[in-house]
């Protein structure tokens, strides 16, 4: 060998060892793993022997080597390499681990065109092992004369393992990728803000739910503080023997948004580890629904102890689950003897057990079922309840539980059974004054034909002594049902000056059948005491109510009964009467009996409604209760003394009625047969009333037309307006009443004189005046009256007896 060529090998090798050194320092200093592969691929390209070098990596799916980096290739070479199937012999080769190495078309024949027009001579293919497996393949080419012997296939050889160690590196960085990737889409998927807070309190990671709460999160940095202001507080749990961290168990407390808002977390802090370093896992779950449900159900349960109606929740079975404070006030049995027990111990007996069997069919069919209840309370009682039973279903239409929902109805059913009682009280008086109104009638006609007879019989005869005392009581007759029709009529509240002593005989008549025989009345009232301003028929009713009480109190053995009426200055001392010292004087009606009393426990309560010391169905309790109320009504005071054994005494002060002056009335009419002259058209549904109102007519000189009903007297008025000088009208008629048809007649003769001939309360006398009916009449009538009306509206004067 002569002294030029070993210089030239010297040289070569030389050159060799720097592009190994230049290799092994791109390799060292890489940061980017393909950056660095392509600076080796530029240098190994870069020497006088290789015009060409690329790398392939293979495919873990298909095994196919696909070109990922090269140099020195041209457009059409790098074609040709960009895929090298699996299935090629040069594939196969290198598969195999086999260095190859020939002519272009040798290596890959369907390329050899590309290579013969790029200049090449000579390929060399290397496999690329990494980690025991070949996970690719690099390759060289040749265009001088210089071939690819074993200097240049040491070189290549390095840049296969570096690439090698390349492919391991990109590996694992891919996985260390992957699995990064992969943590963050996992903690992406949950819906309760996560983050990792490194140890010096920065938050070092945040998921999608944490960054849309508080954008901030989203760069890595943040103070966990910002987001958990009270992380500190709860972050770690120190073991007993100080060695290390332990979890803190879930705790309450605040997330602040983005916007500074707190919202109500559950946190969970766990340790862990992030980027190789000790770092907290902290979990945050939303609990503003939980906390918005408990407070709803929190006012709900609330609500529902507070509710004046009993709750009972039962299971399927029966068995109670749940009753509010209500069931234990209204039951006397404690919520905590009643879990667990069946509603049947509330059952009292009323109801039988096919009541309960069609309660029970009701409800396991899923309907509601609803009643009245009489049940039972613990201490033995009864009260009755009305009952809303609904079944509760689960979502698949199964019943899990009933709930009841009862009202104590016990003073309501009390209530209905006085209103009944009440309901037939007012029958009763509808009745009775339906009948005084007929008895009324009855008695016009008797004592009208009483004062004819009286006229045609001469005063020697025996029967005109017995026609005058027919008359005296049927007077007597007509008085009691006047007084009946005015205690029973619809008051409407109107006042007037009322004598009180009246008021009490009137009453006393009314009351006098209904008290005990053997007991004594006597009356101590004073002729000069003065009216007071009152409803005569509310009078008798306080006096009647009076007198009823203490008839009661001394039915067993009889007794007296005192009532006395007299004028005071002032107003007895009393728990009624503080505003009452000023007034004066006053109207005192006392009722004293010596009846069994009243007890002191209970006196303060005898003017509450519905109050009464009676047996059941002896007293509505309402008879004081209404005297309280008229009284007070009246401005009126009224005091109670009473001593057990002794009797009581009922006192009542009326203000004395002032009643202003007024002009002295006019002398009264002229007694004696009336005469006079006219066509009177009398209107009555009642025939013995026409009759005998047309006969008084005709002996006074009058010519009556007598018409029973409405209806027939406008058609006759019709007939004639101007041929008739009165009208005398009943008020109650079938069809039209007798203010109506004054209205009527008056809308066609407005100064037609009318008369109206009413029972007492049918209509007020200022509404018949309203209308223009000139004359207002109580039956029954009195012939004399009646004639010294007509007198006065016609302009007939009374004659003189006799005439």
């Amino acid at each position: 060998m002569s002294m030029t060529t070993v210089h030239a090998s010297e040289t070569e090798l030389q050159r060799i060892f720097k592009l190994q050194h230049e290799l092994g320092r791109v390799m060292a200093d890489m940061v980017d793993p393909m950056a660095g592969m392509s600076a080796a691929l530029g240098l190994v390209a870069g020497s006088p022997e290789v015009a060409a070098v690329w790398a392939w990596f293979r495919s873990e799916e298909s095994g196919d080597l696909h070109l990922i980096e090269s140099a020195g290739l041209d457009e059409a070479c790098q074609t040709s390499l960009d895929v090298l199937p699996s299935g090629s012999g040069l594939a196969a080769r290198l598969l195999a681990r086999e260095e190859v190495r020939g002519l272009p078309a040798e290596l890959v024949p369907a390329a050899a065109s590309d290579w013969e027009a790029a200049g090449w001579r000579e390929a060399a293919c290397l496999p690329v092992v990494a980690g025991g497996a070949v996970v690719g393949a690099i390759g060289a080419a040749r265009t001088g004369e210089v071939c690819l012997n074993g200097s240049c296939l040491w070189v290549l050889r390095t840049l296969a393992g570096a690439i090698g160690t390349l492919v391991t590196q990109i590996r694992h960085e891919t996985r260390e990728r992957t699995v990064s990737e992969n943590m963050n889409r996992i903690l992406d998927s949950f819906t309760d803000p996560m983050l990792i807070v490194a140890r010096d309190g920065r938050i070092v990671h945040g998921n999608e739910a944490l960054r849309l709460l508080h954008p901030g999160t989203a760069t890595p940095g943040l103070p966990v503080h910002d987001v958990l202001p009270d992380f500190a507080s709860f972050r770690w749990v120190a073991e007993g023997d100080g060695a290390g961290p332990l979890p803190a168990t879930a705790r309450r407390t605040v997330l602040r948004d983005g916007d500074g808002r707190d919202r109500p977390v559950e946190a969970q802090v766990t340790p862990a580890r992030w980027d190789d370093a000790p770092a907290e896992v902290v979990v945050c779950r939303d609990i503003s629904s939980r906390l918005a449900l408990t407070g709803e159900r929190e006012r709900l349960v609330t609500a529902i102890n507070q509710l004046v109606e009993t709750i009972v929740i039962t299971d399927a079975d029966g068995r109670i689950e749940y009753v509010n404070p209500s069931f234990t006030r209204l039951t006397g049995w404690p919520a905590a003897e009643v879990l667990g027990m069946n509603p049947r111990i509330l059952k009292s007996g009323v109801q039988d057990d096919a009541f309960y069997r069609d309660m029970w069919r009701t409800l396991t069919s899923g309907r509601v079922w609803q009643g009245r209840l009489v049940n039972r309370r613990k201490d033995g009682s009864s009260f009755t309840e009305f009952t809303t039973i609904n079944p509760v279903k689960d979502e698949t239409g199964v019943i899990t539980h009933f709930v009841a929902v009862k009202r104590d109805v016990t003073g309501d059913v009390a209530l209905e059974e006085r209103l009944r009682e009440t309901q037939k009280m007012e029958a009763l008086g509808t009745l009775a004054g339906g009948i005084a109104h007929d008895f009324n009638n009855i008695l016009y006609a008797l004592l009208g034909f009483v004062d004819l007879a009286l006229d045609d019989v001469p005063p020697e005869n025996p029967a005109h002594g017995a026609l005058q005392e027919v008359e005296k009581a049927g007077r007597r007759a007509a008085g009691l049902v006047a007084k009946m029709l005015s205690f029973g009529r619809r008051s409407d509240g109107r006042r007037e000056p009322c004598d009180l002593a009246r008021a009490v005989r009137d009453g006393l008549e009314l009351v006098g059948g209904a008290l005990p025989g053997a007991l004594n009345v006597r009356t101590k009232l004073n002729p000069g005491v003065r009216p007071v301003l009152a409803d005569a028929a509310q009078m008798q009713q306080v006096l009647i109510n009076l007198c009823t009480n203490a008839g009661h109190a001394m039915a067993d053995g009889g007794g007296e009964l005192v009532i006395s009426l007299d004028e005071i200055q002032r107003a007895v001392p009393g728990e009624d009467s503080a505003d009452a010292y000023a007034s004066a004087p006053w109207v005192r009606l006392r009722v004293q009996d010596d009846g069994c009393g009243i007890e002191p426990a209970i006196v303060g309560r005898i003017f509450e409604p519905y109050f009464s010391t009676r047996k059941a169905f002896e007293g509505t309790g309402l008879g004081l209760a209404t005297v309280h109320g008229i009284i007070k009504g009246h401005g009126g005071i009224i005091q109670v003394e009473s001593e057990v054994g002794q009797g009581s005494l009922f006192t009542i002060l009326l203000p004395v009625h002032v009643a202003r002056a007024v002009p002295p009335a006019p002398a009264a009419a002229a007694t004696g047969p009336l005469t006079g002259a006219g066509e009177i058209l009398v209107v009555d549904d009642e025939p013995m009333v026409v009759e005998v109102m047309r006969k008084s007519l005709a002996r006074m000189g009058y010519t009556p037309t007598a018409c029973g009903d409405a209806a027939e007297a406008c058609a006759v008025f019709d007939a004639d307006p101007s041929r008739w000088d009165a009208v005398i009208t009943d008020q109650t008629m079938p069809g039209m009443s007798g203010v109506e048809l004054a209205e009527r007649l008056l809308a066609t003769r407005p100064d037609l004189p009318v008369v109206l001939a009413s029972g007492y309360g049918e209509v007020a006398e200022a509404d018949a005046q309203r209308v223009g009916i000139r004359r207002f009449l109580n039956k029954p009538l009195k012939i004399q009256e009646l004639g010294i009306v007509l007198a006065d509206l016609v302009g007939a004067a009374p004659a003189a007896k006799g005439s």
